[in-house]
């Protein structure tokens, strides 16, 4: 029976510190993702959809999430730096009007230095968007 209860032990300890070393590198190699939100008008009536519509990143653990748009001067419009849970009470707070700019979003992107990117547009031509790497289209 001693010996069972040994091996039961060195197990536990075995597998304690294998999750916890696990976790350690996970949270400090986070994956992360850039949400780049198209703000053109015709987004406007969208944006309430848009926390609905991404829930599913909420439930990611290990992930970092930085949210940008092309402001109305058509630059980078920071909403949200690298957090771990995203936050789009920004976002519904804009006022969705510059003209349609899909070039713009493209070159934000390229800039974040993210490992996955996510596209929130409800463009009908996303062409501009398609062939960034490591990278997807959502329409809310």
């Amino acid at each position: 029976m001693k010996q069972l209860f040994v091996w039961a032990g060195i197990f536990i300890v075995f597998y304690a510190g294998l999750a916890a070393g696990t976790h350690f590198t996970r949270a400090t190699n986070a994956k992360k993702i850039l949400l780049a939100i198209d703000v053109s008008g015709t987004m406007e009536s969208e944006k309430q959809k848009l926390s609905g519509t991404l829930s599913f990143l909420e439930q990611s653990p290990y992930v970092q999430y930085k949210i940008v748009t092309n402001s109305p001067n058509m630059r980078l419009q920071l909403l949200q730096d690298w957090s771990s849970v995203p936050d789009f009470g920004a976002v519904s707070a804009i006022t969705m009007y510059v003209p349609l700019s899909l070039e713009k979003l493209a070159g934000i992107a390229g800039q974040a230095g993210a490992d996955e990117i996510i596209f929130i547009t409800n463009a009908a031509d996303t062409s501009a968007l398609r062939n960034i790497p490591d990278s997807r289209i959502i329409t809310p």
